[in-house]
């Protein structure tokens, strides 16, 4: 799944997703274009994934989170493996 995944980087990441047989997105999490499907977002095919602004219960195996600082220990907490590109973050956000 991609936290940021409605802006630059995270359609970059996405497309590139799409692009691998050993990937599948299973999460679009964006604060932009919500309730659009991704795969028409990234101007290709309907994916049947839709933007959301939270993730569904079943989460995917994997986050890559891109998006703003705001809201990354609401993230973290949900205890799955992500990896953090994430800019601008501070000490405290790691208190």
């Amino acid at each position: 799944g991609i936290f940021g995944a409605t802006g630059r980087l995270g359609k970059e990441i996405g497309a590139e997703i799409l692009r691998r047989q050993d990937m599948k997105l299973t999460a679009a999490i964006g604060r932009s274009s919500i309730g659009v499907d991704y795969g028409i977002l990234l101007g290709k095919q309907p994916l049947g994934l839709l933007i959301e602004t939270e993730a569904k219960e079943q989460l995917p195996d994997l986050f890559i989170d891109v998006s703003l600082r705001d809201g990354l220990k609401r993230r973290l907490a949900w205890g799955r493996p992500m990896v953090i590109g994430t800019t601008g973050l501070s000490q405290e956000d790691w208190g």
